[in-house]
């Protein structure tokens, strides 16, 4: 019986080739849009789940009202965690992560390069991330001042096919670093990237000026914790606002700034934290619902494009509905024999989907500036994804025409006088509004969403950006002696004046 009914969905998608071409192409559009868009929004939603112990790793923020405003930071103070970590026994690790605030000046003999993933960490770094460390051992490698881990692909840049340990890197051509370990690549799903790890211990040197990692209250690095199994962060952030007000509340008072301790899930950063200082630009979970909202829409008007013209060639196939009925077919046969040629075209329809979405997704990538593939999530999975598409798209829209087509009377379509394809002509025109009502949605969410990023590209800035050059002084004897270079930059007769920031 399915043989046969297989027979017949390709007898009649090859004896209407325009239909089954409007049918299968225009199903294959939709299924590729929501394909693409399903494979950003997995990659999203993925961010930082590659740690082993995620679900158990929180970062420490800091909101609550300062002088001239609020106050929300991804940040906290520099002499924190080895306090929590102490005195909280929730808290099984705690690490402090901090990111240059310019571009480093790295040397290895004549190999010099200006690197901005130069970051200073606690040597607990990798008791609390995954960052998958090659060679060395996590017990030690961070522990001494000046000593730093590389990627894999800063060793080949560095030392090419030498082995890097124990060889020298130069910084900002004044600190000697040693390099004791290599680790993995930051997976493109960290919220923070990585090309270097030095001990957070070196920043005892005057580097970000004296006392960086003592001065109380000093708020410029992030704190992450690996909380004990089954701890509850809320507990934890209560111990947390416990300690703040003990140890530096009357400080706090005096100044008229008030903090409170936000603890966050680690996964939920990427998506759902946007504060002050945060590491890397985060995206937000609104652009996840927008954009899954319009995956589903284009899916929804391809299925329904395949109803509208079922139902409308209605009175092509009556004819042969009554027949079948005639000859002793039953209703539940003719539903299962157009479902069946609607799983058919369905099927062809994702095969045609997945190669628009393998020519596509280059282009989608250099847009994104991600690297998805069509098997992005795994062979496996790709594949039950595509087969349950077949099956929903197949079954959804399939069902109406099936259930419509099957009613007709024998008797009434034979003597040509059915009126079964006027009476559907209500729910066809419902499925055409509401087909057009959201591609014009769609197009004019486009149109404006366009213009506004040509504003932004275009708009007036208050000064002639062309003229100006930014110079990064990465050097510190020059940052300290700014007066001097302005001086120098001003005698130039092309420059008109000059300016610095930080």
């Amino acid at each position: 019986m399915f043989r046969n009914y297989l027979a017949v969905a390709l007898r009649n998608l090859r004896n209407r080739p325009g239909y089954a071409f409007i049918n299968i192409f225009g199903l294959s559009v939709g299924m590729a849009s929501f394909f693409v868009i399903s494979l950003f929004i997995q990659d999203e939603l993925a961010y930082d789940e590659f740690h082993g112990r995620s679900d158990r790793i929180y970062r420490l923020a800091l909101v609550g009202t300062a002088a001239n405003g609020p106050l929300n930071t991804a940040m906290s103070a520099t002499n924190w965690a080895p306090a929590l970590e102490a005195e909280i026994p929730e808290i099984e690790r705690a690490v402090r992560i901090k990111p240059p605030n310019q571009m480093w000046l790295v040397a290895q003999e004549s190999r010099k390069f200006f690197e901005r993933g130069f970051i200073f960490a606690d040597s607990t770094v990798f008791d609390v991330f995954d960052f998958g460390l090659l060679r060395g051992s996590p017990d030690d490698i961070l522990a001494a001042p000046f000593s730093v881990v590389l990627t894999e692909r800063m060793a080949e840049k560095y030392f090419a096919d030498e082995d890097p340990i124990g060889k020298i890197l130069l910084l900002d051509a004044q600190y000697e670093f040693t390099v004791t370990g290599v680790m993995r690549g930051f997976p493109e799903q960290s919220h923070f990237q990585a090309d270097f790890l030095a001990s957070l211990s070196t920043l005892r040197t005057p580097i970000y000026g004296n006392n960086f990692l003592e001065t109380p209250l000093n708020v410029q690095i992030y704190t992450y914790m690996l909380l004990t199994t089954g701890a509850d962060p809320d507990v934890v952030a209560t111990k947390i606002d416990e300690y703040i007000e003990r140890t530096n509340g009357q400080v706090l008072a005096t100044v008229g700034v008030t903090v409170d301790p936000l603890v966050q899930p680690l996964t939920s950063i990427h998506l759902n934290s946007n504060l002050d200082q945060e590491i890397e630009a985060n995206s937000s979970i609104s652009i996840i619902w927008t954009l899954s909202a319009i995956a589903l829409f284009i899916l929804a008007i391809a299925c329904i494009n395949y109803m509208n013209l079922a139902t409308a060639r209605s009175s092509g196939r009556a004819r042969e509905v009554g027949m079948r009925k005639v000859l002793g077919a039953e209703r539940g046969q003719l539903v299962r024999q157009f479902l069946g040629e609607s799983l058919v075209l369905s099927g062809f329809s994702v095969l045609l989907s997945v190669l628009i979405l393998y020519l596509s997704l280059p282009a989608f990538n250099t847009l994104t500036g991600k690297t998805l593939s069509v098997l992005s999530a795994g062979f496996v999975p790709s594949v039950l994804v595509f087969v349950v598409i077949v099956l929903i798209c197949g079954v959804v829209s399939g069902s109406y025409p099936a259930l419509f087509l099957s009613g007709f009377k024998p008797v009434a379509v034979l003597t040509g006088s059915s009126s079964r394809a006027t009476g559907s002509s209500l729910v066809r025109k419902v499925l055409v509004v509401f087909q057009f009502a959201i591609s014009i949605i769609l197009i004019a969410a486009t149109v404006v969403v366009y213009q506004q990023l040509q504003f932004v590209r275009t708009m007036h800035l208050g000064f002639d950006k062309e003229n100006v050059v930014v110079v990064q002084m990465t050097d510190p004897q020059i940052r300290n002696e700014y007066e001097t270079l302005r001086n120098r930059v001003m005698a130039l007769p092309s420059v008109v004046s000059a300016t610095a920031t930080s």
